[in-house]
């Protein structure tokens, strides 16, 4: 149901798009909202599909609010596809495209930068950059604190969850993060459970229970 206002949203914004250049950002922000539903629904490659339509669409304009948020959502559904390249190169297109904005960077644009450096963490520590990896996790914890939103939260517990997992297979990891990750695997996946379950984030409670199996 949702997907088809935002279907009905696009068609009407291009018809009057067709008459004057005003709508592009309205159409990129439906597509969007059709990725958030793709990867709601597992599909990751449909996802990140539309979040580049998007990013398309607002590559035409003036540098927005809406663009560092798609741009993390793309690098997030590049990262679960495991192309970690293109996720960098995502995440830091939202990093540079906040930048330019200075302090007229608006809320939901900083509460995201959680979900970005905790998609950097995981990577850094997939790729074994181990202090990179606790810095980034640490500057994901500082953008939770502040900004205290429950679905980022929930990704921040999901980072705990897999590094720590990675604590107790490598001894390194172990080094690098026993003074900061303190609670047990099982603490951490039953945290971050429970609020994606309050939630109905039914995608990410399948991850989390990927990473514990």
């Amino acid at each position: 149901m949702a997907e088809q206002y935002y279907r009905q949203s696009i068609v009407m914004f291009k018809r009057l798009n067709a008459r004057q250049e005003n709508y592009a950002i309205h159409i990129a922000a439906a597509y969007n909202y059709i990725g958030d539903l793709r990867r709601g629904d597992c599909n990751l490659s449909e996802a990140l599909d539309y979040y580049e339509r998007a990013i398309q669409l607002y590559g035409k304009q003036t540098i927005g609010e809406g663009l560092s948020t798609v741009y993390i959502n793309a690098g997030y559904a590049a990262f679960q596809l495991g192309n970690y390249a293109k996720a960098c190169e995502y995440l830091a297109s939202a990093i540079n495209n906040g930048e330019q904005l200075g302090d007229q960077r608006g809320y939901w644009r900083l509460r995201s930068y959680c979900t970005l450096h905790c998609i950097q963490a995981l990577i850094a520590v997939r790729e074994k950059r181990l202090q990179d990896g606790r810095r980034y996790l640490e500057k994901a914890d500082g953008f939770f604190v502040k900004y205290n939103d429950l679905y980022e939260k929930g990704i921040v517990l999901r980072t705990k969850t897999e590094i720590s997992v990675a604590m107790h297979k490598d001894d390194k990891v172990q080094a690098v993060f026993a003074d900061y990750l303190l609670l047990s695997v099982q603490d951490y996946y039953r945290q971050a459970k429970e609020i994606f379950k309050k939630l109905g984030n039914r995608y990410e409670m399948d991850v989390l229970d990927a990473i514990v199996k």
